[in-house]
């Protein structure tokens, strides 16, 4: 079970009390500091803003890099956005967000 609720990442320790498999974790707050707070026993999932999309795709790279260095030995981190997909994010953002994702982690 992902557990998934609005500002997820101010309540990041109430939320790994209820023993989840994964909490998913808006951009409020970096990531490596959320993953210091929740157990490595519970997966966690996010923190991109979606907003981070309206970028060009050398500054959505920037950000990628930060987040997957950042995350880099910590156990159950899953890549995602805080959020969904806003409705006017270009279609070839997503892409190049997965793409990118894919090609660093393999």
């Amino acid at each position: 079970m992902i557990l998934f609720c609005r500002d997820s990442s101010l309540r990041c320790a109430e939320l790994a009390d209820l023993s989840p498999s994964c909490i998913s974790l808006d951009d409020h707050r970096p990531m490596h500091e959320l993953r210091a707070l929740i157990p490595k026993t519970i997966a966690v999932q996010g923190n991109m803003a979606p907003e981070l999309l309206r970028l060009s795709s050398s500054q959505i790279g920037a950000f990628l890099d930060k987040l997957l260095d950042s995350m880099q030995k910590e156990p159950g981190f899953i890549v995602n956005l805080g959020h969904g997909v806003l409705p006017d994010i270009p279609f070839e953002n997503v892409k190049y967000f997965v793409e990118y994702v894919r090609m660093r982690t393999v």
